[in-house]
């Protein structure tokens, strides 16, 4: 009887399957593993196995009782060439029982004529991969083979068999099948290398049943068939990857069944392992790092579980940045919406963060390079520093001119280490360039901090000093070159940093060039005097006196270079010998700072001066002394050319809220004229080492510095009126273009001067200011510090003033003035200057004697008068012109082409509406407007749209009086407002 089975089972050894396993190919088919793995079967039962092996066996040689006791018949070894022939004496094993006849790797059975191989009943034929049947000539449908009595194949086939190629083909054949009941249950979807749940089958048959799981896996032939299982008819795979199908067969005897269907299980790929990116350590202001995590799941949501801790964050996307992290080693794994989580990530290592941020000028000398620090960024305000010595680079750090500042915290400065900070001064002017070092908690200087030109150090309020400190600072500011003259000094550096003195020889050197020579001191009063000396220059140390808390010119000390003094104390200094404009001079010590208090008895003088390495703010003084002292007057020697008091050409200028004036002096001695420009007026900004005069008040008290009146104004700074901020009290300067900020003063101030025959002009100062009363505002009037035989002044409580302020109700009344002359003549009253103030307010003189009312922005006003004094006979008056007419309409500006033109630029604020208004009726063109509040703050600015005659500018603003501040290309006009 013939049968043809479709899938033949291949029965191996286990020793024999792995050699197999590792020979096969992509191209091995799915019968040739289940059949390798059917013969498993026997291998367990322990059955005798026989082998035919040789170069060449001819079957004539075999007898059927020599393989009586085997149940498994191999021909060749697997590793060796066989040929077995068959002639027409037939291989006749039908004396065994049921046995497996395997043709194994590099062996042939070689049929002859009509040779035939005989197997008994339910027995089976395996051919291995590397098997063959071949004819040795002429295939014939006589070369057969039979199982029993049933032929299973010939060798050209046919008639319902399977010819030899077939055979092979199928791997053999098997004389019984068995029968699938039931498919595998599906298991539960699993991750990638996760256990999965049981698949369970039943089968059907009689006797020992036994079960074959297979897998077939995406990474090998589609057809490939790998053992996986034990024989039991439930299976718990142990992992699987993604498309991995499962299989079974059930064997009985020497036979098995076809494979099951397939049963896919449903895999989920595990994410990819998170990438780690960019890491971001602690820095000296920040005290956590960062890292960036590339290669996550770039859809669905995903988390993130961070080792060890367990902390878990959610998000979307293939990158994120996790924060916060403090120092130590981390790990990350992603899980995806699947639920499958990957593989942890490389370590992330969090450093400790930085105790400071150390200069190495790895790059450069420049403070603002963050190559240059440790922890890769320039400091902040909130940064401790260290500068080491010593430096591999070699290179110390300079914060140059027209870069940021330097900010920090704390710093340390080390021994022999130096901060340089750049600038240059121009002898000719005295200013220069600079910037600033700011400090905002604790110094520690052991080494140098240079501040060459107009450069500064900022020591913050609550900032302190390391009272350790052994270093020390270097800063220039300049003096008369004239011997004959004064200025009034105070050192920003002190000799004795416990008692916080300082004596002049310690402090002060020689800053012509970058050596810092020694001076040549002498206590001769003409030491100075004469031709300049080339290798140092020469102070006298005969001029050098102090005023503390006294009064009269009985009271001044002379000091000479050698005693100590209070830091904040002034001294008086004449000029070297040099033969420039001015002298430089270096103070180098240790840097003054923080609170520094001097006594001061109630309407006593002190020449006090600023104690610190940079400018203070003149408002912050007064308002930190307001119950102590008052008004600020600053010596201004100018001229003279002689040591012979009555010869000097000097006086005192006069500083307070409200503003400052210049100096007034003795009419010039015969003969010696006054230098152009010579009188300065003194600014808000009070530079280094400048002295000046303050006088108690009613009561007891303490002249307070601090740091919170330090700034950073250098003297070459300018406001939008080209005025300096800050004025050092020496002789005149070219003002250079430099504008670092602005900080101009818009309120209006009205300049009135004076002539007469007994005095080198008075400049009288009132300003307008919101805070001001017409009464006596001790912060903003000054009583004039010096009367002259003729002399000009406010009247404030019977007093004589030379700055007053007001409101704007103060204007609206007479401001009383007083004259005095020693001798009947002439005098006259002008006005020096309108800063600020409306063009169509006009300013008056009033006689109240008279009547009469001179109008002094037509002309100055001259006047004979009798000696003698007049405290109740001027005033000034005030009177605002509206515009014309035909200008305005309703309070709106139109236009009237066909009208008469009123010239200039006219300002109006349409309340109504909410529009400030400007009709331009000149040839000028406005480039921009801005609008100043009574504080000199900005609150708008315009700077288009100006080409038309009326300009209609909205206005949203808070209710009071503003500053028209309308630039154009020929100059300035400025207008006041009132918002309602």
């Amino acid at each position: 009887m013939k049968k043809n089975y479709p899938i033949l089972k291949k029965l191996i050894s286990p020793v024999l399957l792995l050699f197999a396993l590792l020979r096969f190919k992509q191209s091995i088919k799915k019968i040739q593993l289940l059949s390798v793995l059917v013969f498993l079967v026997f291998s367990f039962k322990g059955n005798a196995q026989c082998t035919i092996s040789g170069a060449t066996v001819n079957s004539s040689s075999l007898n059927c009782s020599t393989f009586s006791s085997c149940s498994t018949i191999y021909v060749g070894n697997g590793t060796s060439k066989t040929d077995l022939i068959i002639e027409n004496s037939d291989l006749d094993f039908r004396c065994l029982g049921a046995i497996q006849f395997v043709v194994r790797d590099k062996a042939t059975i070689i049929f002859k004529s009509s040779g035939r191989l005989y197997l008994p009943t339910d027995s089976n034929i395996v051919v291995e991969l590397g098997g063959n049947l071949v004819d040795d000539k002429a295939c014939n449908a006589s070369q057969r083979i039979y199982i029993g009595n049933d032929i299973i194949s010939s060798c050209n086939g046919g008639a319902g068999v399977v010819s030899f190629p077939e055979l092979v083909n199928n791997g053999g054949y098997c004389s019984k099948t068995l029968a699938i009941t039931d498919q595998p249950t599906s298991p539960s979807a699993v991750c990638t290398g996760g256990a999965i749940s049981a698949i369970t089958i039943v089968a059907s048959g009689s006797g020992s049943i036994m079960y074959q799981w297979y897998s077939n896996t995406t990474s090998s032939n589609s057809n490939g068939i790998i053992l996986v299982g034990a024989t039991n008819p439930s299976y718990v795979p142990s992992s699987a990857t993604a498309g991995t199908k499962y299989y079974y067969a059930v064997v009985k005897g020497t036979c098995s069944t076809e494979t099951s269907n397939a049963v896919a299980v449903v895999v989920n790929p595990l994410p990819t392992t998170p990438t780690v990116g960019t890491i971001t350590q602690p820095t000296c202001v920040t005290a956590t790092g960062s890292v960036v995590l590339n290669g996550l799941p770039a859809t669905g949501t995903w988390t993130l579980t961070r080792s060890p801790g367990g902390i878990t964050s959610t998000g979307t996307g293939a990158s994120t940045i996790i924060t916060g992290l403090a120092a130590g080693t981390y790990t990350y794994t992603v899980t995806n919406a699947s639920g499958c989580t990957s593989s942890a990530s490389a370590n992330v290592v969090i450093n400790a963060q930085p105790s400071l941020n150390t200069w190495n000028g790895s790059v450069s000398t420049d403070w603002n390079t963050a190559g240059n620090w440790s922890c890769g960024g320039v400091p902040t305000i909130s940064t401790d520093v260290l500068i080491p010595f010593p430096l591999a680079s070699g290179r110390y750090p300079t914060i140059y001119v027209g870069g940021l500042r330097g900010l920090v915290r704390d710093i340390e400065i080390q021994s022999n280490a130096t901060v340089t900070i750049e600038g240059i001064i121009n002898i000719s002017t005295g200013t220069g360039t600079g910037n600033a070092l700011t400090i905002a908690g604790n110094l520690t200087l052991n080494g140098k901090i240079d501040l060459n030109g107009e450069s500064q150090l900022i020591q913050n309020p609550g900032s302190t000093l390391d009272a350790a400190s052994t270093g020390s600072i270097e800063i220039d500011q300049q003096g008369t070159g004239d011997s004959f003259n004064y200025n009034y000094w105070s050192s920003p550096a002190n000799s004795n940093l416990a008692a916080k003195t300082y004596a002049i020889g310690a402090v002060l050197k020689d800053g012509t060039d970058a050596t810092y020579k020694p001076i040549d001191f002498g206590a001769a009063y003409t030491w100075a005097d004469g031709v300049a000396t080339p290798a140092f220059i020469k102070l006298s140390t005969y001029w050098m006196y102090k005023l503390e808390n006294s009064k009269g010119y009985a009271a001044w000390t002379r000091i000479g270079k050698d005693i100590s003094i209070k830091a904040g104390e002034g001294y008086t200094m004449k000029g070297s010998n040099t033969t420039l404009p001015y002298q430089n001079y270096t103070f180098v010590g240790t840097p003054n700072n923080g609170d520094i208090t001097l006594p001061l008895t109630k309407e006593n003088d002190y020449l006090v001066g600023n104690p610190y390495p940079s400018a203070i703010d003149a408002w912050a003084f007064i308002d930190d002394n307001t119950a102590t002292t008052g008004p600020l007057y600053f010596w201004e020697h100018y001229g003279g050319g002689t040591h012979n008091l009555a010869g000097y050409q000097g006086g005192y200028a006069t500083y307070t809220k409200a503003g400052g004036v210049s100096a007034s002096t003795n009419p010039p001695v015969a003969g010696v004229s006054t230098p152009v420009n010579a009188k300065k007026i003194p600014m808000r900004y009070i530079p280094v080492g400048q002295a000046f005069f303050v006088v108690g008040g009613a009561v007891n008290g303490d002249i307070k510095f601090n740091n919170g009146q330090r700034f950073f104004v250098k003297e070459s700074q300018l406001d939008t009126n080209d005025d300096p901020y800050s004025v050092f009290m020496k002789s005149s300067n070219t003002k250079a273009k430099t504008i670092d900020t602005d900080l101009s003063d818009f309120r209006p101030k009205f300049r009135i001067g004076f002539d007469a025959p007994k005095i080198s002009h008075r400049q009288l100062l009132l300003t307008v200011d919101e805070n001001a009363t017409p009464g006596v505002d001790r912060v903003y009037d000054a009583e004039i510090y010096e009367i002259f035989a003729d002399d000009f002044y406010w009247i404030l409580n019977n007093k004589k003033y030379v700055i007053q302020a007001t409101n704007e109700a103060g204007l609206n009344s007479e401001v009383p003035l007083g004259i005095q002359l020693s001798k009947t003549g002439l005098v006259t009253v002008k006005i020096d200057a309108l800063e600020n103030v409306d063009d169509d307010t006009s300013v008056y003189l009033k006689d109240k004697l008279t009547g009469e009312s001179f109008n002094m922005k037509e002309k100055p006003v001259q006047l004979n008068l009798t000696a003698g004094k007049y405290t109740d006979r001027f005033a000034i008056t005030f009177k605002t012109s509206k515009l014309m007419a035909e200008d305005v309409a309703a309070e709106v500006l139109i236009h009237a082409e066909v009208q008469a033109i009123n010239q200039g630029i006219h300002v109006f604020m349409n309340n109504s509406i909410g529009e400030l208004q400007i009709k331009n009726n000149s040839d000028d063109e406005i480039l921009s407007v801005a609008l100043i509040n009574s504080l000199g703050q900005t609150v708008r600015t315009w700077n288009s749209n100006f080409n038309r005659r009326t300009i209609s500018l909205p206005i949203n603003t808070t209710t009071g009086i503003y500053i028209v501040y309308i630039n154009t290309k020929t100059g300035k006009t400025i207008k006041k407002i009132s918002v309602e």
